[in-house]
C-alpha cells in the first residue's frame, strides 16, 4: 500500500488536498483547488513502490504546464493501492511552497535551534 501524509492547514486552496470519509477513506484528491473540499493538505511526504517512476512516464502534464504528484496519487488510489495518513497537531509540519513560507519555516528552525542550544 503507497502512502502519503497530510495535515490540516487554514489555507487549503495553496495546497494538494485530500477529501477523507469518516473511516480516512480516500474520497478524491485535487491539486490547489479554488472550493476546497476539506482542509487536509498533502503534505510532500510519499512512500511509494517500485512502480511508481514507470507510472510517472505515462503521466500526462497538467494545465499548468505540470507534472503533478496528485496524478501519480490518483493512479494508485483508482487501483485502490493508496493510503492516507493523517498527522495531527502533536506534529510539526512546515511548508515551503512559496517564497515566504519558505522564510518563515526557515526562521522557525533557525529560532528554535538558537534556542535549545542556549539551554
Amino acid at each position: 500500500m503507497q502512502q502519503y501524509f497530510s495535515y490540516e492547514v487554514d489555507n487549503p486552496n495553496r495546497y494538494g488536498i485530500v477529501e477523507l470519509d469518516n473511516n480516512n477513506k480516500i474520497i478524491s484528491l485535487e491539486e490547489k483547488p479554488e472550493n476546497p473540499k476539506s482542509s487536509f493538505a498533502v503534505t510532500g511526504l510519499y512512500l511509494y513502490d517500485s512502480k511508481a517512476p514507470d507510472i510517472c512516464k505515462k503521466l500526462k502534464p497538467s494545465k499548468r504546464g505540470e507534472l503533478e504528484i496528485t496524478d501519480l496519487n490518483r493512479v494508485y488510489l483508482d487501483n485502490g493501492e493508496l493510503e492516507n495518513v493523517k498527522l495531527d497537531k502533536s506534529f510539526l509540519w512546515l511548508d515551503s511552497g512559496t517564497h515566504d513560507s519558505l522564510i518563515q519555516a526557515s526562521n522557525f528552525v533557525y529560532d528554535t535551534q538558537k534556542n535549545i542550544i542556549k539551554l
